[in-house]
């Protein structure tokens, strides 16, 4: 699963250590500023021109200057699984929306609309995601408002280990508040956070999330992250590092690994877990990659069962405004089945 325009850390390898380059947000993700588009066209899709990446093809940055910004995001998957005892799949819708983010001296609104509903694949006109920022200095910002708390490697795979198993997934938008320092070498975010019973989280969870990352050399950016949340049955302690290399304009490798620690109130029950990824990524020709990902969890670290994962696939950013991704991945738990099974993803992301 994938939230709304999610940053390509791997581009990393071009130099862009700082998410603020391409994006409104100083985090990464969601809208695409001026700049980011261009970018689009002359260094991620393998086809185009600058006037093909305008927003809705049509919006010329020179004419609205830098205080506004619009787009938009349609993302759906094909799903396919093969095993001993049955073969499946399936199309999910897994987002829509429209997206727009006013800039008045240092101050930034930014509000998406359309949620598709995973349950009945129905698409509902609601605020997903909103907030105001303040941004004090060129290093500093400030921002208050609904979204996903930062925490890892800011990538679109929610099917991917360390980023489904750790409740920040699309829907668990939460009421948050951030403070962040991009300085040219480190990188601070702490932030502060609470979810609604009608969130993905299914809890009041009551959270604080810190993130320090370094930058070396602009092609590598290697990171930490702290995470304690409380709810009424349960507390939730998450701490891990990730590391985005760029080798060379051509290879770069992801990787993330979490350790967390849950305790069940109602129970007094505490568990371990621990998730990890590594992604190698190269792109044999402008806008299209060939990928390996390989994947390790446990969800109890006193119980033998333990999930492997290896997948190849690739990406294609074959014009502005879109994106194919395919990964065909053998998998195992091991303790519940000693055989692999076939699970592979054909996704597709148009950017308005």
């Amino acid at each position: 699963m994938a939230p709304p325009a999610i940053a390509f850390p791997e581009m990393v390898r071009h130099h862009y250590v700082n998410c603020s380059a391409c994006h409104v947000s100083n985090s990464g993700g969601g809208l695409l500023n001026a700049y980011g588009r261009t970018i689009s066209s002359e260094v991620l899709s393998t086809w185009g021109s600058e006037k093909e990446a305008r927003a809705f093809y049509a919006i010329d940055p020179e004419k609205v200057s830098e205080w506004l910004n619009v787009g938009g995001d349609a993302r759906g998957i094909q799903l396919h699984q093969d095993n001993a005892k049955s073969t499946s799949g399936r199309f999910i819708w897994m987002e829509a929306n429209l997206q727009a983010a006013v800039t008045v001296k240092k101050v930034t609104g930014y509000a998406s609309v359309g949620q598709v509903k995973q349950a009945n694949q129905s698409l509902e006109t609601n605020f997903t995601k909103y907030y105001l920022s303040y941004q004090q200095s060129d290093e500093l910002s400030f921002r208050l408002g609904r979204y996903v708390p930062i925490y890892g490697l800011n990538i679109p795979q929610h099917n991917f280990l360390v980023r489904q198993n750790l409740g920040l997934t699309p829907g668990s938008e939460r009421d948050s508040a951030d403070v962040q320092w991009n300085g040219e070498s480190w990188g601070i975010l702490a932030g502060v956070s609470k979810s609604r019973l009608d969130s993905a989280v299914r809890a009041e969870e009551a959270a604080m999330n810190l993130q320090l990352q370094y930058n070396l050399n602009d092609q590598y950016k290697i990171g930490i992250n702290y995470w304690y949340g409380e709810a009424d049955t349960y507390s939730k302690i998450m701490m891990g590092a990730q590391a985005a290399l760029g080798w060379s304009e051509n290879f770069y490798t992801l990787v993330q690994m979490d350790h967390v620690w849950k305790k069940d109130n109602t129970k007094d029950i505490e568990t371990k877990s621990i998730f990890q990824l590594l992604k190698l990524g190269y792109e044999f020709h402008k806008g299209m990659h060939l990928q390996v990902v390989e994947e390790w969890g446990k969800t109890d670290t006193t119980s033998s069962s333990e999930t492997q994962i290896f997948g190849v696939g690739g990406i294609w950013y074959p014009r502005p405004h879109f994106e194919f991704e395919t990964l065909w991945s053998k998998r195992r738990t091991l303790a519940q089945t000693d055989l692999f099974e076939d699970y592979a993803y054909l996704m597709f992301h148009f950017y308005f």
